[in-house]
C-alpha cells in the first residue's frame, strides 16, 4: 500500500525549473472502439491508447486520466487490463486521495478517473498507440443517438486534471492532446424510424430474398 501510494503521488505534476531533460514528445491519449454502433444491452469495449505524438517512442511511469460518458445511455461496467501495458497498477480507484470522482467502483455518475503506475521502470508509449486498458460499457438507453465517452483535461470541479508522467524525468507531465469517441446507441430491435433503421431492413430483405432465392434453385436441382 506504501508503494502505491508513493506512485500515486508522482501523478502530480512536480516540475522544477532547470532539472529535467528535454524531452522529445508528448502522449496524447486515444480511445479506440470496437464497433461504431450497437443495441441496448449489448457491450461496448473502449480501447484507451496512449500514443506518441511524434515518430519516437516516448517513456512514462504513470497515467491519470478524469474522464467523462454519457451516463444516460451507457452504464460503466469496469475495466479489462488483459493486453494492456505493464503497470504495477491498473484501476478505477477510490477514496478521497483519489481526486474523490469515483463515487463507486466502478463509478456510475458520468465523471471518474483511472490511474495506472510502474516503479522502477516505465511503459513505452509509440507512434502507433499501446493499449493501456479496456474500458467496458453497457448500453442501457438506446434511442438511435450518440453516446459520448471522453478523456478530459480537468474534472467538473477542477480538483483533479489528467497527466501522463515522463518515465526519464520524475514529476514531468508530457500529456498531450486528450481524445473522445462516440457511437450510435440503439433501442432493442430494428429503429425503423430512422435512417440506419432503413439499412438495416434493406440490407436483411436483400439477404433474406437471397438466401430464398439459393434455396429455391437448390429444391429446383433436387427434383429433377
Amino acid at each position: 500500500m506504501m508503494v502505491r501510494n508513493w506512485l500515486k503521488m508522482g501523478v502530480v505534476p512536480l516540475v522544477l525549473a532547470g532539472t529535467c531533460a528535454q524531452v522529445e514528445a508528448n502522449v496524447d491519449l486515444e480511445w479506440r472502439p470496437t464497433i461504431e454502433a450497437a443495441f441496448a444491452g449489448n457491450e461496448i469495449r473502449l480501447g484507451l491508447y496512449a500514443v506518441s505524438d511524434s515518430a519516437s517512442d516516448q517513456s512514462l511511469s504513470s497515467v491519470r486520466v478524469v474522464f467523462t460518458w454519457d451516463s444516460s445511455r451507457l452504464e460503466l461496467l469496469g475495466i479489462d487490463n488483459t493486453g494492456g501495458a505493464s503497470f504495477l497498477f491498473s484501476e478505477l480507484p477510490s477514496g478521497v486521495g483519489d481526486c474523490g470522482l469515483n463515487e463507486s467502483v466502478p463509478p456510475q455518475d458520468g465523471e471518474g478517473v483511472y490511474e495506472a503506475g510502474t516503479l522502477g521502470g516505465s511503459v513505452v508509449a509509440t507512434p502507433n498507440g499501446t493499449l493501456l486498458t479496456t474500458f467496458q460499457f453497457q448500453i442501457v438507453g438506446g434511442d438511435g443517438a450518440s453516446a459520448n465517452v471522453a478523456a478530459v483535461m480537468q474534472s467538473v470541479s477542477g480538483t483533479c486534471s489528467s497527466t501522463v508522467i515522463d518515465g526519464n524525468n520524475p514529476g514531468l507531465d508530457i500529456l498531450g492532446a486528450v481524445g473522445s469517441t462516440s457511437f450510435i446507441a440503439f433501442p432493442e430491435g430494428v429503429p425503423a424510424a430512422s435512417g440506419w433503421g432503413l439499412v438495416v431492413l434493406a440490407l436483411l430483405l436483400v439477404i433474406t430474398g437471397s438466401v430464398r432465392g439459393i434455396s429455391t434453385v437448390g429444391s429446383s436441382r433436387g427434383t429433377r
